[in-house]
């Protein structure tokens, strides 16, 4: 089952939403609220939450005011626990939680010595059945298509922080770029490269062609520089896509059926081909975590 909070102008759970229903169909979909019921959801079944995350501690942002995206508050990790076991979430449920927010799975401020995700599987304890999986994202999340590959969405790493951000500053995000290891061995530096290993920095195989550090940080400037322009314009498009034209509907969930039932819709159409534009642009740059290092996993005792 989803259970998301966003608005209806909210182009990225609008895409964890539009993506999961895309790989799971006949999965329940409901917006947070006291009216949700857990009751009926499958034993074996996952339930996702969507929302976005806060920075400063990793728990939940939800709108204060549907309507107004930029009045967000957060949704503590108490609220959070108590939401989830006032829903009647069976006492036999093992299908899993996964916590799609950012930050989910790290550890954020003083206040708390836990991730959000690790707060959740112990509260769990005697709600659910033990060894249930609660899963955050110790990063950036996106959903892409990586859903229908592994059931989860795609993370940017906390490491490259700078790269989520069209803004950073750029010296940060090449200096992040460098010391970043490729996650597989194609990508943007097949054609800088002979091979591109796995195990070494990106840094460590610039100079290993014989440049310097200086030939390598300019190399690796024009690559990110490029990045950069080309991932601000996909989430640009992807923002004035669901403002301007994908207006059916007043809510995620209706502007989400459009999509699916109006896929040959020349804005459905954009829409899906900046989303796969965006998960190769990333993949290309190395930018996605691998699964293990995407996530952490807590089990509830």
């Amino acid at each position: 089952m989803i259970v998301f909070y966003g608005a209806k102008d909210d182009y990225a759970v609008t895409k964890h939403v539009q993506q999961l229903q895309v790989a799971f169909p006949d999965m329940r979909v409901a917006e947070f609220s006291e009216m949700v019921d857990l009751s009926e959801i499958a034993l074996n079944e996952r339930l996702y939450l969507v929302a976005h995350g806060n920075p400063r501690n990793g728990d939940l942002l939800v709108y204060q005011d549907p309507n107004n995206p930029q009045d967000l508050r957060d949704m503590t990790r108490e609220q959070l626990l108590e939401w989830l076991t006032r829903r009647n979430l069976p006492k036999k449920f093992a299908g899993g939680i996964a916590i799609l927010s950012c930050y989910g799975g790290l550890q954020r401020g003083q206040r708390y010595p836990a991730s959000l995700a690790s707060y959740i599987a112990d509260g769990l304890a005697g709600h659910v059945a033990a060894d249930t999986l609660v899963t955050g994202a110790k990063g950036y999340t996106y959903g892409t298509p990586e859903y229908q590959l592994s059931g989860f969405c795609s993370v940017l790493p906390i490491s490259l922080d700078s790269l989520y951000s069209p803004h950073s500053d750029p010296d940060t995000k090449v200096r992040q770029w460098l010391s970043h290891t490729p996650t597989h061995k194609n990508g943007i530096l097949s054609d800088v490269l002979d091979t591109v290993a796995t195990n070494k920095t990106i840094s460590q195989q610039l100079q290993e062609t014989g440049k310097t550090e200086e030939e390598s940080s300019g190399t690796a400037r024009k690559l990110v520089l490029d990045f950069t322009f080309e991932a601000q314009g996909i989430e640009e498009k992807l923002k004035d896509l669901i403002k301007d034209e994908i207006t059916e509907g007043n809510t995620v969930i209706d502007r989400v059926n459009y999509m699916l039932n109006n896929r040959k819709d020349k804005s459905v159409t954009a829409w899906n081909r900046a989303i796969v534009n965006q998960y190769i642009l990333y993949h290309n740059y190395y930018l996605w975590a691998p699964e293990v290092a995407a996530f952490a996993v807590f089990a509830v005792k």
